[in-house]
């Protein structure tokens, strides 16, 4: 045993040992002669199964080796060395690992990835008696005679119960065919356990065991192929089974389980009573017994194609029947079950890593969806083993018989791919595939590589999407919606994008470990529709199912409806568990959820055209499909044409992307009859947390109160390029002005509110709680001029002077200005605005921008004679100088060509800030850092598209915020990346080489500051590799409260989409158990309250009530406007500034008029006392000690009521009251210092 290698593989094998996934840069563990280190199990004792104490070191090829202990160098040639060098065949896989995958460490993560989602070999055993007994009572089943249907079916029920699924059309009382029950022929697994190829699914969907019983062709005769006749028998022969289970002495749960509702699909899923003979627990396991033809059956596959018409529904109709491709599908669907067993069989035996590659291929599916489990993809519930005859078809080819001339085109067969590939080439090969291939337009059939081949049907002119195993003519997408092959081939597409991407991202866990169904995140529109009174155009006896009969029809009309406007419109539907067999059928579900991926483009538009009248029958098709909305119409370049028109009130671009919406309500009413108070639209409930009453908002502004916001904004714009013009042409001022940058979020886009122009004549008339008067800010840069002075405080008084001959000189025009100055400014900082309030009534502050303070600072830091106190005061101010007059016109500028990039990216910014203002958290997070939060979700968004809606990137934030592990890993943002880049179809990527030096920088701020007592959010952009620039100023609290908010924000939308209620304000409403204390503010001399979410409105209403009581007599804060005047703001950072050591303050900034206080948990512990201790104290009990000594301190602890007092004292005349709740808070507990006290 001496020398022998411990491979990664036999490791991997290890039931006990969970193999660990281990990343690109783990550290390397390299011998000191360049060999690589092996173990020797002979120096070892016996090896118990359990993890070795030095855990498996991973290269950067992703070799596993053994920690090396420090030892002395042993010879490579020592015959009973521990180190020996690689073999050949390992040096092989070396090379392997690296050409044939993404890279070392994703085949060392799919090699750990695949033992986990297979059952262990040790719990699959427990399974054999259960089947053995499975196989034994079934075939010992005793025959039963011929008769009636209807008859038998009664006389099973009263043995035991067990209903009879008789299917569409049911069998009637003069029905002259009978049905029996004979030993099945063969039993046998098959399917992917078979193969050991199953996949452990989602949502507690565990493995499933397919046991085929094949049916006795006996039973059958030639015509049963008519009527659902076949279906029928099989219906009584698996009912009959069902019985026999029910009564045996198994202890099993007997349940039948229809895919989609279609009961000519149905089987009995078997399971072990709990506490009974056959524990299946630790396998979390489940026999599904189905039932099949022999090959000797009487039914002709030729009466299957799907031309055939073989239900003949009576009607009084002389047109011949339709044909029935779904139904001849099903009836094919149950000659396969053996076939496919060897054609799997063939393959795996074939291709190399066939069932690895099944493997991935079946986790990627199950994470989008398209597997069984909640959020279904419509059409793949039971489509598990299609999956592997994908991989089969890439590596076979087509059958030569589907490659001929379609009309004018010759259909070229697929080149096959090699069957050595890697399980990753494989994977790879199925996205290229799948991305690229239309099933409706290129059918696929693949190549019968043994054996006889089975008859050809021709697809051509079905407009169906068509996937035909080899051997058989079974279509696996019979009854796919196209829209559900639509979605699949998007989410291929992407997932080779997010394969090719340079990005850090571990793409590894994009894949195959994210779960990706959660529609908000997904779609960009939800849409909920109950079906319960949907009323179809034709019977669904093709079909199995009323509810996949509505699908296909939904399939249809939305397609057509939306047209360009939507990229995806996907069907979602939660499938119906399995139920005992001794229980009625269960209604169908009644819910599908619609989920629509838009293009932003063409979303908004508000007129779809039609056919030219010239064309009558084209007109009167499309009059056909949209009714009364139809109507023709000359446009402005000449064209008469059937148009569409979607009437809006204010047109903004919110208002439009809900028209997708108003589409679907009325088409499904129009089609389907079903009522529009059955139809959710899930966006629709936002935006009426982004805007002011209009009540209010009507007598504040003289912008009409249903104006776009859009519209609004362009006029801020409008006013700021119009006052910019006038201080150029400004003649009797010292210096010329050379440019001026906006900072304000108002001329980006993302402001909460658009900034409405004051009425300068009705604002006397405004009750206090209504004066605030927001501002934009801009920065002025005046020419260069020898006269600046070198002292940083002169420069200041410059700014003031210049900035008073301006505001003079706007006076004398119409407008009002007036010089401002900072509260508890520094001398050296810049400290002074100009507040401009023009005749339009638009507020701003401007500040001089003056580069030669930032090289004065910089000259003061780098001398050696200053010292370090006041270099610590130079570098704050040239940190704050930075930031307000370099970093912030930057990041205005990233931020508008990123809004012009994404339409729908103002909208999202606008909803993440409503929500951290409503969860008090906007005061501690700036309104830039909230941007780059934003923005990320639009250049990072992984396997998904950037969102084409708010409410879609606001849904991405927060679960963004939920999951983000800010304690690890930076958020990196490549916003100036994306400003200048032309083509938005290209993913945006960070900069790589400054990647790497961004990563360096976190890691040394997190060994500086362990505690995270600032900047624990790091968002790394290109012009800030620290990432603290606007994010500084959120700590490890403030974190880890987002998070918290985060997670409970998605858990409630989540649910409310679940039970079709969304209500936008109960999701704002801030929770204030986890405070300490409370202090409530007077809202009548709030001057934001009109923001508050949840505001009186009676407090204004009453403010009008008397038309002969003058406001300025009761006015408290009078006539003049006041810019960005906001006593509550002022009171809030007193407080802060005054006790920030003792406590931490929360409020909503937006008309806000609560504060939540949660005292410091230390100073609550007694400490003794001391001279300058930084808290207002008070003594307390020694806990029962005598004092032995009479110089010993007493112990005090922090004097809360006395500190209350105080803020209320502080705050006299806005603060009604101060409540304390006496409660530990939980909202400290994500700072680490306060942790322990927690």
């Amino acid at each position: 045993m001496a020398g022998k290698r411990k491979t990664l593989a036999s490791e991997s094998q290890r039931p006990s040992k969970r193999p660990h996934l281990v990343e690109d840069d783990a550290e390397q563990n390299i011998s000191d002669d360049g060999q690589v280190p092996t173990y020797n199990p002979d120096n070892e004792e016996a090896d118990s199964g359990e993890d070795s104490e030095s855990d498996a070191i991973v290269e950067d090829d992703g070799n596993a080796t053994q920690a090396r202990a420090p030892a002395e160098p042993l010879r490579p040639s020592d015959a009973h060395s521990v180190w020996k060098a690689p073999t050949t065949e390992e040096l092989h896989q070396l090379k392997e690992a690296t050409e044939l995958f993404k890279s070392s460490a994703f085949k060392l993560k799919i090699d750990a990835l695949v033992p986990q989602i297979k059952p262990r070999q040790t719990s699959a055993q427990l399974l054999e008696p259960l089947l053995h007994a499975l196989h034994q009572h079934i075939g010992s089943i005793s025959p039963l005679s011929p008769q009636h249907p209807l008859q038998a079916a009664r006389k099973l029920r009263k043995i035991n119960g067990v209903q009879v699924l008789y299917t569409t059309p049911q069998p009637r009382d003069d029905t002259n065919w009978k049905v029996s029950f004979e030993k099945p022929s063969n039993i046998q697994i098959v399917g992917s356990w078979a193969h050991q190829m199953s996949v452990i699914g989602r949502d507690g969907v565990g493995f499933s065991v397919d046991l085929n019983v094949e049916m006795p062709s006996s039973l059958f005769q030639e015509k049963d192929y008519l009527d659902s006749r076949f279906f029928h028998k099989r219906s009584y022969y698996l009912a009959v089974i069902a019985s026999s289970l029910v009564s045996s002495e198994l202890d099993l749960d007997v349940q039948y389980d229809l895919p989609e509702q279609n009961p000519r699909r149905s089987s009995l899923v078997v399971r072990p009573k709990k506490d009974g003979k056959y524990d299946l627990q630790k396998l979390n396991a489940s026999v599904r017994i189905i039932l099949a033809l022999p090959l000797d059956s009487p039914i002709a596959v030729s009466r299957l194609s799907p031309s055939h018409a073989n239900i003949r529904v009576p009607n009084s109709s002389t047109l011949p029947p339709k044909p029935t491709p779904f139904y001849n599908n099903d009836i094919l669907r149950c000659m396969t079950p053996t076939a496919h067993l060897l054609l799997m069989y063939s393959a795996a035996k074939e291709i190399t890593h066939f069932k690895e590659a099944t493997a991935l291929l079946r986790v990627w599916a199950n994470q989008r969806g398209y597997g069984k489990g909640n959020k279904t993809v419509f059409g793949f519930e039971a489509l598990g083993s299609w999956w592997g005859f994908v991989l089969a078809y890439l590596v076979w080819g087509d059958d030569e018989r589907s490659l001929k001339n379609v009309g004018t085109k010759k259909r070229k067969g697929r080149k096959p791919i090699g069957k050595g590939l890697s399980s990753y080439q494989m994977f790879r090969a199925t996205m290229d595939f799948l991305a690229s291939h239309d099933f409706v337009e290129d059918t696929v059939q693949v190549r019968t590589i043994s054996g006889p081949k089975p008859p050809h049907f021709d697809f051509a002119g079905t407009s169906i999407p068509v996937f035909v195993s080899p051997s058989t003519v079974f279509n696996f997408l019979s009854g796919v919606p196209v829209s559900s092959l639509e979605l699949l081939r998007q989410d291929a597409h992407l997932t080779l994008k997010a394969l090719d991407s340079p990005s850090s991202t571990d793409t590894f866990e994009l894949m195959f470990m994210r779960d990706l169904r959660d529609m908000q995140l997904r779609f960009d529109t939800i849409i909920r529709l109950d079906i319960s009174r949907a009323v179809l155009p034709e019977p669904v006896v093709d079909h199995g199912s009323r509810n996949a009969a509505i699908v296909s029809q939904l399939d249809k009309i939305l397609k057509q409806a939306l047209g360009s406007r939507a990229k995806i419109v996907a069907l979602v539907q939660t499938p119906s568990k399995p139920f005992l067999s001794t229980e009625s059928q269960p209604p169908e579900p009644t819910v599908i959820e619609v989920g629509i991926i838009l293009d932003p483009d063409n979303a908004p538009r508000l007129v779809d055209h039609g056919p030219p009248a010239e064309d009558p029958e084209a007109c009167e098709r499309f009059r056909d499909f949209w009714g009364e909305k139809s109507e023709l119409r000359r446009f402005n370049d000449g064209r008469i044409v059937e148009s569409v028109v979607w009437e809006l009130a204010g047109k903004s671009t919110g208002e439009r992307l809900q028209i997708p919406g108003r589409i679907v309500r009325y088409i499904v009413g129009r089609h389907l009859q079903i009522p529009s108070e059955d139809v959710t639209v899930f966006n629709t409930q936002y935006d009426g947390v982004l805007s002011i009453p209009p009540d209010i908002a009507n007598r504040y502004s003289t912008v009409a109160p249903a104006t776009a916001p859009e519209a609004v904004q362009r006029l801020v714009v409008s006013a700021y390029d119009e006052l910019v013009k006038d201080i150029k042409a400004m003649e009797n001022i010292p210096l010329g002005l050379v440019t001026s940058s906006p900072v304000s979020d108002a001329l980006r886009y993302t402001a909460v509110f658009p900034t409405l122009p004051l009425d300068m004549d009705a604002y006397s008339l405004l009750p206090d709680h209504a004066k605030y008067v927001p501002a934009t800010e801009i920065v002025l840069q005046f020419e260069r001029s020898s006269q600046w002075p070198d002292d940083l405080a002169a420069i200041q008084k410059v700014k003031m002077a210049l900035l008073e001959a301006i505001a003079q000189l706007l006076n004398t025009s119409g407008s009002k200005a007036s010089v401002a100055l900072d509260r508890n400014s520094d001398p050296i900082e810049d400290h002074v605005s100009l507040e401009i309030i023009l005749p339009s009534g638009f507020a701003f502050r401007a500040r001089i921008y003056h580069d030669r303070e930032q090289t004065l600072l910089e000259r003061l830091i780098a001398d050696r004679n200053t010292p370090e106190y006041k270099r610590k005061h130079f570098q704050t101010a040239l940190h704050h100088h930075l930031k307000r007059f370099v970093h912030a016109p930057r990041h205005h500028a990233a931020l508008h060509a990123l809004h012009h990039r994404y339409p729908s990216y103002s909208h999202t910014t606008r909803l993440v800030k409503r929500w951290l203002n409503a969860h008090w958290l906007a005061s501690h997070i700036s309104p830039e850092a909230m941007e780059l939060l934003c923005a990320h979700v639009y250049l990072d968004a992984g396997v998904r598209e950037p969102p084409s809606t708010g409410v879609s990137g606001f849904s991405r934030v927060v679960t963004l915020l939920a999951e983000w592990d800010w304690r690890e890993s930076p958020l990196v943002v490549p916003v100036y990346t994306s400003a200048s880049m032309v083509d938005r179809t290209h993913r945006v990527v960070f900069p790589p080489d400054i990647l790497n030096q961004a990563q360096e920088r976190f890691t040394k701020h997190r060994a500086v500051d362990p505690r995270l007592s600032r900047g624990a959010w790091s968002i790394v952009t290109e012009e800030d590799l620290s990432g603290h620039i606007w994010s500084d100023s959120v700590d490890s609290i403030i974190a880890g409260r987002a998070k918290d908010l985060a997670k409970a924000t998605f858990d409630y939308l989540r649910k409310s989409m679940d039970d079709g209620e969304l209500d936008i304000k109960t999701m704002l409403l801030h929770p204030t158990n986890d405070y300490d204390f409370l202090i409530h503010l007077d809202p009548s001399v709030a001057p934001r309250y009109i923001e508050n979410l949840h505001a009186d409105p009676s407090l204004w209403k009453s403010a009008t009530k008397y038309a002969n009581v003058r406001m300025d007599a009761t006015s408290v804060y009078g006539t003049v406007p006041r810019v960005q005047f906001d006593p509550v703001r002022l009171l809030f950072e007193d407080i802060r500034r005054i006790y920030g050591d003792n406590l931490v303050l929360f409020y909503d900034p937006m008309g806000g008029v609560t504060m939540g206080g949660v005292w410091n948990p230390l100073l609550r512990n007694p400490r003794p006392f001391r001279v300058l201790l930084g808290f207002s104290s008070m003594p307390v009990d020694s806990g029962g000690k005598d004092n032995k000594s009479s110089t010993q301190k007493p112990n005090v602890v922090l004097n809360e009521s006395a500190v209350l007092a105080e803020i209320q004292r502080l705050g006299k005349g806005l603060i009604k009251n101060v409540v304390v709740q006496g409660v530990r808070a939980s909202v400290l507990c994500g700072r680490s210092e306060w942790y322990e006290a927690c």
